[in-house]
């Protein structure tokens, strides 16, 4: 475990009393980036010692009326707010609350206010008031805001961000184009806020992205590949190359990969490699002046600053997304986006982009390829494959309200998104005090040891409102059987289409209530969990009905579709459909 390097109390108030308020926020800054590499789960007294004398110093001086953020610091100071909330959740102070209690009158306040007021706080701010006092900084504190928590794991957490989304989004005033994870976040709410959001999102960041201008001599069957997730272990690649793969047959694809590092990328399939590197100092177009691509794909789009960024840049004169990140971008430059017919409802209301519809899922997840080995054990276990963004308080309350009917231990698979910023420790505080010690957490695991975790579940939940995919496709293939809740968008019925394809619709549910108790009824009756059980296991080759179904022949059908007759269907709505054949 790394070892705490805090600024000793001490050194904070001596800076203080020789006014060096410049070396003050130096020290704050350099202690919150050490809190941003930690990773605690517990916090031993030596640590809790250092980590509270740092925080009692800082209410000391942020307490104090002549104390004051330099300009030089005030945007540095706001965008570490979720590094200050959870180095106070780490403290035995816990949260900012006295501190803004009592600084709220003071004189020019509002830098100090916007670093401290997050997500964790009790006290309650007028959101309107920070942003007439400021709009620009208030939109770099409400662009981070929600970011210190792994998900919401408390009413009062769910509270607060019902609140913060429910602002009016065209106040918001961006300073560059970093949107994430604004972007990204609002997919996974149940608040129809996404596409209000990101309508003002795409339109503010396009004003600072640079001029692109696609060359004149294209190669008509030329696709760019647009993505910073084409690495064999990422969800992006597994659920999209065996579609793209299927391109090469009739398209010279160049992969435009966004990111500094090329570490582990998969340049198989590709003509060529472009790389859009390190954007912290701004995003450089020239490495794409020899690109004669006559369509752009985008597997995911939302993931990253630079995938909303290119999706806000005319890359070529056709520009087409999928499901690899499965949400509509509602509002960026992109043209179509290829869905499911087995996993899309008929309406134009989820996608700005065109809807083009293929036969089956519209995804393609890669396999698994590992022996299952179930062992018997003396407990009941309760999967939930869920990653901090779609972990929300009203699936923990359902989860609650079915461990108190049926006694089980969870173990939640959660990746190493939940341990970002230092969270875990407030994460675990919460998670225990709704369920004791009767649950492990799972950050991160390489994949074998995964599936054979997966393994040892007797069901897996699947998270709402934005539901599993790859996750579902694991726990069939190690025989688990998955519960899930089916709403009206793809990340919510892709699950719901899997369990059909397996002859196990009755794990479908409609509502939170049915879906506790199709949970309690299936860990209540070990018969009945049994014959479920038998029966995923059983499937008739089950691979040939996940995987092997020569779907992605109709994804190529869709680009071919698309590539001959945009210049008829630009201007119409859709959705369009592609026959099954």
């Amino acid at each position: 475990m790394k070892k705490i390097e805090y600024t000793p109390g001490k050194t904070l108030i001596d800076l203080y009393c020789h006014n060096k308020f410049d070396k003050i926020m130096d020290e704050v800054e350099k202690s919150m980036l050490v809190m941003e590499s930690l990773f605690y789960t517990v916090i031993g007294k030596e640590e809790q010692l250092k980590i509270d004398d740092m925080a009692a110093a800082i209410l000391y001086i942020f307490s104090q009326q002549d104390f004051s953020i330099p300009n030089e610091h005030a945007g540095r100071f706001i965008s570490m707010n979720h590094l200050i909330a959870n180095f106070f959740a780490c403290s035995s102070y816990r949260t900012t609350d006295g501190l803004l209690r009592s600084i709220i009158n003071q004189e020019n306040n509002l830098v100090k206010i916007l670093g401290l007021y997050s997500c964790r706080n009790e006290f309650l701010l007028d959101s309107d008031t920070l942003f007439k006092l400021n709009p620009k900084l208030a939109t770099l504190w409400w662009r981070g805001y929600p970011i210190s928590v792994a998900g919401t794991t408390s009413q009062l957490l769910a509270d607060n961000l019902e609140r913060h989304y429910s602002i009016d989004f065209n106040k918001l005033q961006l300073a560059d184009a970093r949107v994430t994870p604004a972007y990204f976040d609002c997919s996974y709410l149940d608040m129809n806020v996404e596409r209000p959001l990101k309508e003002v999102l795409n339109k503010q960041s396009r004003q600072f992205l640079p001029e692109y201008k696609y060359s004149s001599a294209l190669r008509k069957n030329g696709i760019a590949i647009v993505t910073g997730r084409w690495n064999k272990t990422s969800a992006v690649y597994k659920s999209s190359f065996p579609q793209i793969e299927a391109l090469t047959k009739k398209y010279k694809l160049t992969l435009i990969h966004l990111g500094a590092s090329t570490k582990e990328i998969d340049t198989s399939i590709f003509r060529k490699v472009i790389v859009i590197g390190d954007t912290s100092k701004g995003l450089s177009l020239k490495p794409l002046r020899d690109l004669d691509c006559q369509m752009a794909y985008f597997p995911d789009i939302g993931m990253s600053d630079e995938s909303v960024a290119m999706s806000n840049i005319k890359l070529a004169p056709i520009m087409v997304c999928g499901y690899g990140h499965p949400s509509s971008t509602f509002g960026s430059l992109v043209d179509y986006f290829i869905g499911g017919q087995d996993t899309e409802i008929l309406t134009t209301k989820n996608y700005s982009e065109k809807l083009v519809l293929v036969p089956g899922l519209g995804a393609h997840p890669v396999f698994p390829n590992q022996p299952r080995n179930r062992q018997p054990k003396d407990k009941l276990i309760i999967n939930c494959c869920w990653t901090s963004t779609k972990i929300n308080y009203q699936m923990l309350c359902n989860l609650k309200k079915i461990v108190e009917q049926v006694p089980a231990e969870i173990h939640l698979f959660s990746s190493w998104t939940v341990g970002r910023y230092n969270s875990m420790f407030p994460f675990v505080q919460d998670l225990s005090k709704m369920f004791g010690d009767e649950f492990i957490i799972y950050p991160e695991r390489p994949y074998t040891e995964y599936l054979h975790l997966l393994e040892a579940g007797d069901v897996t939940l699947d998270s709402y409102p934005f539901g599993g995919y790859n996750t579902v496709v694991d726990s069939f293939f190690m025989g688990v059987p998955v519960v899930t809740i089916e709403g009206d968008k793809f990340y919510n019925r892709a699950s719901s289409a899997l369990l059909r394809r397996v002859g196990l619709k009755e794990l479908i549910t409609c509502s939170q209530k049915e879906y506790i108790a199709r949970t309690v009824l299936l860990l209540q009756n070990p018969e009945y969990l049994k014959m479920v059980r038998e029966k995923l296991v059983n499937v008739d080759d089950l691979k040939a009905k996940l995987c092997d179904t020569g779907e992605e022949a109709y994804f190529v059908k869709a680009i071919d579709f698309i590539m001959q007759n945009h210049g008829k269907i630009k201007d119409q709505t859709g959705p369009f459909t592609i026959k099954k054949t």
